[in-house]
């Protein structure tokens, strides 16, 4: 899991990252002043090609992008 974090975080624009059950959820926290709404998808299908090519994961990993500013 701490390679996942690490892989995850290096993707340009990811703020932090959670994994949580054992791999299997991602919440991916991506700066907001980098990132615009409209970049969200493209930011999870990088992460998502990602995971496939790099690493063997079997099942489902479900991903939440999430953009906050406060």
């Amino acid at each position: 899991m701490g390679e996942l974090e690490k892989m995850i975080g290096a993707v340009e624009g990811v703020d932090k990252v959670h994994v949580m059950q054992a791999g299997r959820d991602i919440m991916v926290f991506v700066d907001p002043g980098k990132i615009a709404d409209s970049e969200l998808d493209d930011v999870v299908q990088k992460i998502g090609e990602s995971i496939e090519n790099k690493l063997d994961y079997p099942g489902i990993i479900r991903i939440s992008c999430i953009r906050e500013s406060k």
